[in-house]
């Protein structure tokens, strides 16, 4: 039987060498009498710090040496496979993301192999750049393929490929690692090189054991709020018409009636306003997001700020009723008896709730409470399906309460309550903003055609408190000239569509701009939330 190629071998000296890697500030000759840390201190444009500075250093290493290992296994593997082939040693860098060049002499064929690149490029399929020719001719290569360290479809980096599933580089000569692998050396010795080499990355992430957290700002804050606004109305709280509260459950008519008041009334705005109560829950969901990518181990701190967050709504939905019995001492449990007690108050529950509906959202709160009490006796919580346990309960309890309370306009403002960033205008410039630099297509109403515009950033909008003042709405028309177009609430198209240009399958460039989705039309914004898009990042 041949013996199989030893991944976890090379892997393994990898790792090692990663391990081995030291600051390499530490190898810096002093300048004067001072230590390098001393002179960091004195850099003037410091926007990133010398704790990220230190992280790039070392996987920026970490990089290297994986590229080294990869380089060395794949020369071993073709030797291994019977392929004759040497490395072409370069002076400098042939063009951009070029990571090093084989020659494969049983083929008379140019290996290139290179990591991702900045944006798609253009080339002709059957004739490559002036530079790789000359490489070419130098080695009497009759052919050339450009290898991508990416899992697959590495065709995306090219602009006009076609639709023939049955070519990995569809009519280009360009290739992934995986199409590599099996093309030279078969499907099974694939799976076994990615699964050691997932193995491989997954152990130097965890060895390296820096991730990368942003802290909420100012500025980030406001982006966040977004995305637990997104959270707060994408949140599956149907569940609980399969949740009892002791002996009582949640009818379907009676779940669509609390649903109708908390998202299409717009009372989880409260969670998203001046209130301690949505400080504390924005910050339980930042650390919920920051703690898993930081893989913490004590996740007691997220479990905290989702119970304060319901307590501190409780006891001020209380407070605005003046509800008997509540004092600035009341905890959790006693709120719970003075909910209990003014249940009955029509100013309290909305009366258009049956009788089983008060008495769950009741029973609910004192769940809720032995919950709270269960989790925060002497013990940290370390495991994420007690964090997410927690939410559940959480947010099911914020929506019972904004929802299923009596809230007038005057204690919805008491509760901080504002409608001012969910107003159609905002949120078109919001999303607008959001898609800078992308395609927008503007219809006037009137007849005249379509004007076609590039969304531009508003570069007068400011910040006040919680939100984003924003001056107006932004597009640069595609003209040769490119003036900006700034329109006002009051003086919008009557539809705007976000789009794109699609580029033809073709080996001559051909884009064509094409509508994706409408987002503004007459007067209401159609559009996603920026918090549904994939690339919000706070």
């Amino acid at each position: 039987m041949e013996k199989q190629f030893n991944y976890k071998f090379l892997f393994d000296q990898a790792l090692d060498r990663i391990k081995s890697v030291r600051d390499p500030r530490a190898t810096r000759a002093d300048l004067s009498d001072l230590r390098w840390h001393d002179v960091e201190k004195e850099v003037v444009f410091d926007f990133e710090g010398s704790t990220l500075r230190k992280y790039k250093n070392v996987t920026d290493a970490a990089n290297s040496i994986s590229v080294s290992c990869l380089h060395f296994m794949i020369i071993n593997l073709m030797l291994h496979y019977g392929y004759q082939v040497s490395e072409i040693k370069l002076k400098e860098q042939p063009f951009k993301n070029h990571l090093f060049t084989l020659v494969n002499k049983t083929s008379n064929e140019l290996l290139i192999f290179k990591s991702i690149e900045e944006c798609p490029f253009w080339k002709l399929p059957d004739k490559e750049p002036k530079n790789v020719q000359d490489m070419m001719k130098a080695v009497d290569a009759k052919s050339c393929k450009y290898i991508y360290f990416l899992y697959d479809n590495a065709y995306l980096q090219l602009v006009g490929h076609n639709d023939d599933e049955t070519d990995p580089g569809r009519g280009f000569n360009v290739y992934s690692i995986k199409d590599f692998f099996k093309l030279y050396f078969g499907d099974e010795e694939y799976v076994r090189f990615e699964a050691c080499l997932k193995k491989y990355i997954k152990d130097a992430n965890d060895y390296i054991g820096y991730s990368s957290i942003k802290t909420l700002s100012k500025n980030s804050l406001v982006t966040f709020r977004k995305v637990t606004e997104y959270e707060l109305l994408s949140f599956p709280y149907e569940d609980l018409m399969s949740i009892n509260a002791k002996q009582y459950d949640l009818s379907e008519t009676e779940f669509n009636k609390i649903k109708d008041q908390f998202v299409d009334e717009k009372r989880f705005l409260v969670m998203l306003g001046n209130g301690d109560y949505a400080e504390s829950l924005i910050t339980a969901e930042w650390l919920r997001d920051s703690m898993k990518r930081a893989q913490a181990i004590d996740l007691t701190a997220i479990g905290m700020g989702y119970f304060k967050a319901v307590e501190q709504l409780l006891y001020e939905i209380l407070k605005v009723n003046n509800c008997a019995g509540l004092t600035e001492e009341s905890n959790l449990g006693a709120m719970a008896h003075v909910f209990k007690d003014n249940i009955e108050n029509i100013d309290l529950i909305r009366s258009d709730l049956i009788f089983r509906t008060r008495r769950y959202i009741r029973e609910s709160i004192f769940d809720y409470k032995d919950l709270r009490n269960g989790y925060l006796h002497r013990h940290n919580i370390h495991e994420w399906e007690k964090i997410e346990h927690i939410r559940q309960a959480s947010l099911n309890m914020i929506f019972l309460l904004l929802g299923g309370c009596n809230l007038s306009e005057e204690k919805l403002h008491e509760l901080g309550y504002s409608e001012e960033t969910y107003t159609d205008y905002y949120r078109l410039c919001e999303y607008v903003n959001f898609h800078s630099g992308e395609l927008f297509f503007l219809d006037f109403g009137d007849g005249r055609e379509e004007q076609m515009g590039f969304g531009v950033f508003d570069r007068n909008a400011r910040l006040d408190g919680n939100k984003t003042v924003f001056s107006g709405v932004f597009f640069k028309e595609l003209s040769e000239e490119g003036r900006v177009w700034g329109f006002k609430e009051e003086h919008l198209p009557k539809k705007i569509s976000l789009g794109k240009f699609v580029f033809a399958n073709t080996i001559m460039v051909d884009a064509t701009p094409t509508k994706v989705k409408t987002v503004f039309e007459n007067g209401k914004f159609v559009g996603p939330s920026i918090a549904a898009e994939e690339r919000l990042d706070y």
